[in-house]
């Protein structure tokens, strides 16, 4: 078997302490001074070769010496340490870091070295044909000069071959276009890291643009990524902020973004993503097998906003993608937010959102999505194989609002998708939301919902509606586009319309079309009317026969997990809030005691495969004021934090909780520190003292006094009355 470096070095050190306590050290010696260039290995070897045969053979037998396997058996112990110093210097990927998706290749023959910044400095611009490549680190001390213009722009190849760029810093309004590249056309960009990245850029009279690989251009971006931050505004134009370009088009995959993106100006438009802001050609264009985690902001003062996990805007296909930070857009006219792309049209396929997702504007309609927020076209642009686990809200204080848990407005086929997200559309006109889409009419199939929908308008107008549904909020167009085949899982779907109460638009399966071979969860709290052709029990919910029944495929598409109650998309992370939440982490609550007027108990458990650098911090808080934790501990051998919290009254509690993930928790995408995660509590009447804990389908729950029943359903937790 092939030797790692380190378990050839043990190999050496015990092969040697063994031969020289069996040859004479005169003999050792006198090689060496025989010899004087010969090294100590060839001395030994000689030595060897004129004292011992025996040993000669054992040498030539060393590398068939299965020390690692030795070791295994005789010293766990050691052998966890090479393992980890092996990871250690390896990486769980691949480059100088093992920070890199793909494998290098070595560089072209012709491509030209750079070890130094002003080697990078230098790069030649405006020739198709020049080449470049890394040969180490390069460390940046300084204010760093964007390589290439509008006119002089960067046209070759650059071949990073998996080194690192670190402290890239642009600060302050001498550039347009911002990055460690400022304009490129028709280049190759690839294999390059970029590390402690900070832009912090303004312009007052012009639009600005900031990307870490490079701000504006067009071409292939290949295995590339970025975990500093990028923070752009303007006051009087657009902003275009990406995490690896701005704005631009061409082929972009295995490329990923973990630094905090920041998008805002007073009077233009807005565009913001993890891997680009804006795409501004569908020209040979596609995102694949690329992420973001870090948290995405776009704001405009009096434009539009547009926040995207992957991208802000885009027109292309992109497949095999995922987003686990925040999304937030706001907006003084339309804002567009979305866990992979804001707006755009083309197709998403195999892609999942784990983190919120929230859209909001004072004077314009809102849309937000778990997959994608806004279809800006009607050309084909379907949604296959994706799920959310974000809750997606939208809020529109004089206009209308769309939020759903795959799309927000959506005129294209939604298949074989799901969401387990909470979705809340609030606004002052029409409120639309879906536990897949919002509004559109587009056509439902093979997709569940499990995630609460409210939809919540304030006006008083008799055109104001507010919809909601299980799968679909509202369908714009009442003929043809059809729901089959969808299961409706949620624990509450209501609407309500405080301005004209009579305005509403409630149905477990959703407003509007043809219908047929849906199923909803019996037992749905809120106001839905019941459009579902049966009603299935929570046992029959977790049946892989339920859905076969329907027509969906478990031999390509879908399967039940062990440990998840519901179907998960085949080739993806299970999407069951257990083990990922917002930005990768979640702390799941196993146990509330629910005792008004006594003291009360939260008990909180890891995620699977999450390590924790400390106890969490927990608070609870009521009416704005925190309630006294007076009492905490742990229990190793079950890993459970347990706290002991004073009274609370009847009405609703907050319960924050943050804690620092341990570098051992890695493997599982998307974690990062200090993530902070909310469970809304209601509590009940006093009299739910003589409640008891009993235990549902797997599900923690408590049974209070006067009937009511609380469910721990993962997150958040919903209130929910049991039959009996």
């Amino acid at each position: 078997m092939k030797k790692s470096t380190y378990s050839k070095v043990l190999s050496l050190v015990i092969l040697t302490a063994m031969l020289l306590s069996m040859l004479p050290l005169a003999s050792f010696s006198a090689a060496a001074e025989t010899i004087p260039e010969i090294t100590a290995i060839q001395a030994l070897d000689k030595v060897i070769e004129e004292n011992s045969p025996e040993l000669a053979e054992l040498v030539s037998m060393a590398d068939d010496f299965d020390i690692e396997d030795t070791i295994a058996k005789n010293s766990p112990e050691l052998s966890s340490i090479i393992e980890m110093a092996e990871k250690t210097q390896a990486g769980t990927g691949y480059g100088s870091n093992g920070k890199f998706l793909a494998p290098i290749e070595p560089p072209a023959a012709d491509s030209i070295p750079i070890s130094t910044r002003a080697e990078l400095e230098a790069i030649k611009l405006n020739d198709r044909n020049i080449k470049y490549h890394l040969t180490n680190d390069i460390i940046l001390s300084d204010q760093w000069i964007p390589i290439g213009t509008t006119t002089n722009s960067f046209r070759g190849t650059f071949d990073g071959q998996g080194y690192v760029i670190h402290n890239l810093r642009i600060i302050g309004s001498n550039y347009i276009y911002n990055g460690l590249f400022g304009n490129t056309s028709s280049a190759t960009i690839k294999n390059v890291g970029l590390e402690d990245t900070y832009i912090d850029v303004y312009l007052d009279s012009s639009s600005v643009y900031a990307g870490a690989i490079y701000a504006s251009g067009n071409g292939v971006t290949s295995n590339c990524y970025n975990t500093g931050n990028i923070t752009a505004a303007s006051s009087s134009r657009s902003v275009y902020v990406g995490g690896i370009y701005a704005s631009g088009y061409g082929e972009t995959t295995l490329c990923y973004n973990t630094g905090i993106i920041t998008a805002d100006s007073l009077s233009g438009s807005v565009y913001a993503g993890g891997i680009h802001g804006y795409q501004s050609s569908t020209s040979n264009s596609s995102i694949s097998n690329s992420y973001n985690t870090g948290s995405i902001s776009a704001s405009s003062s009096s434009s539009s906003s547009s926040a995207g996990g992957i991208s802000g805007n885009n027109s292309s296909s992109v497949l095999n993608c995922y987003n686990t930070g925040i999304i937030s857009s706001t907006a003084n006219n339309s804002a567009y937010s979305g866990g992979i792309n804001a707006s755009g049209y083309h197709s998403l396929s195999d892609c999942y959102n784990l983190g919120d997702v929230i859209s909001t504007s004072s004077s314009g309609s809102v849309y937000a999505g778990g997959i994608r927020g806004y279809q800006s076209n009607t050309i084909s642009s379907p949604i296959l194989s994706c799920y959310n686990s974000g809750d997606v809200t939208a809020y529109a204080s004089t206009s209308s609002s769309h939020a759903g848990g795959i799309s927000g407005s959506n005129i294209s086929p939604i298949s074989n998708c799901y969401s387990i997200g909470n979705i809340t559309s609030d606004a002052y006109n029409n409120a639309s939301a879906g536990g897949i889409y919002a509004s559109g009419n587009g056509s439902l199939s093979n997709c569940y919902n499990a995630g609460n929908v409210e939809a919540v308008t304030t006006s008083n107008s008799s055109l104001a509606y507010a919809n909601a549904g299980g799968i679909r909020g509202y369908l714009s167009n009442t003929t043809g586009n059809s729901v089959q085949n969808c299961v409706v899982l949620s624990n509450q779907i209501s609407a309500e319309n405080t301005g004209r109460p009579a305005n509403i638009r409630c149905y477990l399966i959703g407003y509007g079309g043809s219908k047929a071979n849906n199923l909803a969860l019996s037992g749905i709290l809120g106001s839905a009317e019941n459009d579902a052709d049966r009603f299935i029990s929570q046992y029959e919910a977790e049946q892989e026969s339920t859905y076969t029944g329907l027509g969906w495929d478990f031999e390509n598409v879908w399967e039940m997990v062990e440990g998840f109650a519901y179907p998960q998309l085949r080739g993806l992370p299970s999407g069951d809030a257990n083990y990922y939440d917002v930005e990768g982490f979640h702390l799941s609550t196993t146990k509330l005691d629910l005792c008004v007027g006594t003291r009360s108990t939260i008990t909180l458990t890891p995620a699977y495969g999450v390590v924790l650098d400390g106890p969490p911090a927990v608070s609870v808080r009521q009416d704005g004021e925190y309630i006294e934790i007076v009492e905490s501990s742990y229990d190793e051998d079950r890993d459970v934090y347990e706290y002991v919290f004073e009274r609370v009254d009847e009405g609703e509690a907050k319960i924050e909780f943050s804690a620092y993930c341990s570098k051992e928790s890695s493997g599982i995408p998307g974690i990062t520190a200090n993530t902070v995660s909310q469970q809304v509590i209601k509590f009940a009447k006093a009299d739910t003292a003589e409640g008891r804990f009993i235990q549902v389908n797997g599900l923690f729950s408590f049974k209070s006094g006067d009937g009511k029943v609380f469910l721990l359903k993962n997150h958040p937790i919903y209130i929910r009355k049991l039959p009996e």
